[in-house]
């Protein structure tokens, strides 16, 4: 039988926890993304209401990055009416090694 622990054996538990974490920001990223054209705003629009320009909105949404930073995030976010909201879980997988 296939399971999660079964499919990361040749990860650690610490290596799982940081791929976890990295896959959801990918995906907090991509509803930004989607929730602008879902908005049918432009992104010369987005980039007047964030008072910054087209190319950095551009860039934000093509540039998919670990090194974006919060305060960008946080100010896409409520220029599409959204608010961001972070949460830590205990994530334990007890079949995997710490390190």
């Amino acid at each position: 039988m296939v399971t999660k622990d079964n499919i990361f054996a040749s990860q650690n538990a610490q290596e799982v926890r940081l791929g976890n974490s990295i896959d959801s920001w990918y995906k907090l990223h991509s509803v930004l993304v989607e929730e602008r054209a879902a908005h049918t705003l432009t992104q010369q629009k987005l980039a007047d209401r964030l008072s910054i320009t087209q190319p950095a909105v551009s860039v934000f949404e093509n540039s998919n990055t670990l090194a974006t930073q919060i305060g960008t995030i946080i100010s896409y976010a409520a220029a599409l009416g959204l608010e961001v909201e972070f949460s830590l879980k205990k994530a334990e997988y007890p079949n995997l090694p710490e390190r």
